[in-house]
């Protein structure tokens, strides 16, 4: 880490001697920690796939393309976030090439980015060879790296290599603001590293001002996810596609944390079990968790079902829940849901992205804690698209109440896809603050 220095009079990269001790101390903590670590990927074939690629050992050479923009997003929610952008630049005419450092990160991008063909990579591990390897192989014009994930070693060979580096669709939320400063020196640095970084909102970028980074390389172009493509299939259609009860009101639960499934079931147990109760549909944050999610559902007296799986003859074929166990599909589930209630934000997480939920015409519940999307819940709160439970407690009678008042869930659904339109626009300022050319350039802006 440290300042990443340029000998101008030579051109000769000049790693910050921070840049040493950051390599000696990860290359002491991979080896000391190979016991825990080495027998898990050796016994788990995935593990060991992932683990190759990151590390540099398997996949092609070369990609074919002309030199590509190599867009970066970290796991999930960054990849959602990366679609509307990553389609532009196809739009455009852009060669791309889209890495995710986490399994279920890779196969999102690769689900959402099929009907474009593009190449789809696993990031690289932060070790010198690991990152090298992956420049030659995917030889970028520039990199984006969407809101998160920075890597000194990474950054270190893109200066080396004099390959352009922006960082868009950017936040500071509270505690990575408060970790940050507790190493600004370092932190500004660090953020000095990209051409340009682009930022949600005017708060993101006075917290990155404070840490001493230059106002030249900040832009403020808005959240991306405002320019999510609004396209649906029919409702029947997708209850058809994943066996979800046609009977029966939904309450989605999306990206769901330990703790917060009891939390909520117990608040809405007696308006399921109410005669003609909704169905209540959960998609943990983490799809692993599905089978204890189910189990935890099923002590609780509900009969529970996993979602796409069809009911066992004889067997009820309305469940009172179902659970989601892939990933990808929660934009569909939230078209189909009479409400939204948005998981991480009912125990102390901060919260996810409501917009999702908003985009697709659904009314948005959230909890009390939404201090990382503490700027996207004010504006659908002031909007009318949305309700914050500062008491859990109280979720099943305002659940209850918008099942009932289809008129009031209506017109906050009106009202979200309205603040949704009038806050378009995120990916074109993007585009012209990173200057983007059809042969895949970039500069700054």
């Amino acid at each position: 880490m440290g300042r990443l220095q340029m000998d101008k009079s030579t051109a000769v990269f000049k790693p910050h001697p921070a840049w040493w001790l950051y390599n000696i101390f990860l290359t002491s903590k991979a080896v000391f920690t190979a016991p825990a670590w080495a027998p898990v990927v050796a016994a788990v074939a995935k593990r060991r796939l992932t683990f190759a690629r990151r590390l540099g050992l398997k996949g092609p050479r070369r990609f074919a393309t002309a030199r590509p923009v190599w867009v970066h997003s970290l796991s999930v929610g960054e990849v959602r976030s990366a679609e509307p952008f990553v389609r532009q630049l196809v739009r455009t005419g852009i060669p791309v090439v889209v890495t995710a450092s986490t399994q279920s990160g890779f196969e999102l991008a690769v689900g959402l980015f099929g009907d474009l063909a593009l190449p789809v990579e696993y990031f690289p591990y932060d070790l010198v060879f690991s990152v090298r390897h992956a420049v030659a192989r995917l030889r970028p014009s520039a990199v984006v790296i969407v809101e998160t994930d920075i890597w000194p070693n990474f950054l270190a060979e893109m200066k080396r290599k004099t390959i352009p580096v922006h960082l868009i669709n950017g936040r500071v939320s509270d505690r990575t603001f408060r970790r940050l400063v507790r190493f600004k020196k370092v932190a500004g640095q660090l953020f000095e590293a990209f051409s340009s970084i682009c930022l949600q909102t005017e708060v993101d970028a006075r917290r990155l001002m404070t840490l001493g980074v230059s106002t030249s390389r900040i832009k403020v172009t808005g959240n991306l996810k405002f320019d999510l493509e609004l396209a649906y299939p029919d409702r029947q259609e997708i209850r058809n596609k994943w066996n979800v009860p046609g009977d029966r009101n939904l309450i989605v639960l999306g990206s769901s944390h330990p703790g917060e499934e009891e939390i909520i079931v117990t608040t809405l147990a007696p308006l399921i079990r109410s005669i003609h109760g909704p169905c209540l549909v959960v998609a943990p944050r983490d799809v692993r968790r599905a089978a204890r999610v189910a189990e935890r559902l099923r002590k609780a007296g509900f009969s529970v079902r996993m979602l796409g799986d069809r009911p066992p003859a004889g067997k009820q074929a309305s469940p009172e829940a179902m659970v989601v166990d892939r990933i990808g599909i929660l934009r569909q589930l939230y078209a189909v849901a009479d409400v939204a209630v948005i998981g991480g934000s009912f125990v102390p997480s901060g919260g996810h992205n409501p917009l999702e939920a908003a985009a697709a015409g659904c009314p948005v519940i959230f909890g009390p804690d939404m201090s990382d999307f503490r700027q996207v819940a004010s504006m659908l709160k002031e909007a009318g698209a949305a309700i914050q439970v500062k008491n859990p407690q109280k979720l099943g009678q305002i659940v209850s109440g918008l099942l009932k008042d289809t008129r009031l869930a209506g017109r906050m659904a009106k009202r979200g896809l309205k603040l949704i339109a009038e806050n378009r626009g995120a990916v074109e300022r993007t585009m012209r603050a990173l200057k983007l050319g059809p042969d895949g350039s970039a500069t700054t802006a």
